[in-house]
C-alpha cells in the first residue's frame, strides 16, 4: 500500500535544474578534492563515483510522461467501457418504468445492477418489454467496465509510486548537495569568488544558463527564428508533471 504521507520535493527548482546542479557539484568535487578530503575524509573519489551512481538513479526513474504513458491508453479504455454501461443502464431504466409502477421506481432505480436483473429479468421480460439479449448485453458491458476500472485502479497506484520514488531519490541528491554546498563555503570561507561557487543560487544560476543554452540550440536547428521569451526551462519550483 502506498503511504498515506504525501512526498513533496525538497527542492525549489525545476528537476532538470537539480539534475544539472548535482552534475557541476561533481565536476568542482573532483577540482578541488583535496581541499575536501583534508576537511572530511569521506570526500574520496568513491565518494564522487557514488554521487555520480545517485543521480544516474535519479534520472534513469520514470519521469511523470513515461509513468503515465501506459495509463493514458487504459484511462481511454475506461472512458469508452463507462460510456457502453452507461449507455446499458439507461436502458434499463427505460424497461423498469414500463414495468414497475411510479410510486416504486425511485428504488427500483438504486437497487439496480447485476443482481436486480437476476431476480426482476422475468418481471421486466413481460409485455414484451425487456428482450431476452439484453442481460448478456448487461453483464458484457458492466464486466469490461469494471475490469477497465481495476486496471485504471491499479496503473494509478503504480505510477503514484514510481512517484514517490522519483521523489525520493531527487530528495536524496539535494540533501547530499546542500551538505557539500555547506562544507564548501566554510573550506573556501576566505576565497569569496570560489566561495560562491558553493551556493545552491550560484550552482542553480549557472544551470538556467546550461539549460537555456541548450534549448536554444535546439530552436535554431528546428527553425531560423528563435523566440528568445520562450526559451527558459527554469523556474523557482517544481510542478507535478516535472518529475
Amino acid at each position: 500500500m502506498l503511504s498515506q504521507t504525501t512526498i513533496k520535493p525538497k527542492y525549489r527548482c525545476k528537476q532538470s535544474a537539480l539534475y544539472q546542479v548535482c552534475q557541476q557539484l561533481i565536476v568542482q568535487l573532483n577540482e578541488n578534492l583535496a581541499h575536501f578530503t583534508k576537511f572530511k575524509s569521506k570526500y574520496t573519489p568513491i565518494f564522487i563515483e557514488n554521487l555520480q551512481s545517485q543521480l544516474n538513479l535519479a534520472k534513469g526513474l520514470p519521469d511523470y510522461h513515461k509513468r503515465n504513458a501506459t495509463n493514458d491508453s487504459v484511462y481511454s479504455e475506461l472512458i469508452a467501457s463507462n460510456a457502453a454501461c452507461t449507455l446499458q443502464w439507461q436502458i434499463l431504466k427505460r424497461y423498469i418504468t414500463a414495468s414497475v409502477p411510479p410510486s416504486e421506481q425511485a428504488q427500483h432505480f438504486d437497487l439496480a445492477a447485476q443482481a436486480y436483473l437476476n431476480q426482476y429479468s422475468e418481471k421486466l421480460k413481460a409485455n414484451e418489454n425487456m428482450p431476452s439479449h439484453f442481460v448478456p448485453e448487461f453483464t458484457l458491458a458492466y464486466t469490461q467496465f469494471s475490469k477497465h476500472l481495476f486496471t485504471f485502479q491499479q496503473q494509478e497506484n503504480k505510477a503514484k509510486q514510481m512517484a514517490k520514488e522519483k521523489i525520493e531519490q531527487n530528495n536524496t541528491l539535494f540533501s547530499i548537495i546542500t551538505e557539500i554546498c555547506n562544507d564548501g563555503q566554510l573550506i573556501f570561507r576566505q576565497q569569496i569568488e570560489k566561495r560562491q561557487h558553493y551556493t545552491f543560487s550560484k550552482l542553480l544560476q549557472n544551470s538556467k544558463h546550461l539549460i537555456t543554452n541548450v534549448e536554444l540550440k535546439s530552436k535554431v536547428m528546428q527553425s531560423n527564428t528563435v523566440n528568445y521569451s520562450s526559451t527558459s526551462a527554469f523556474n523557482q519550483s517544481a510542478t507535478p508533471n516535472e518529475y
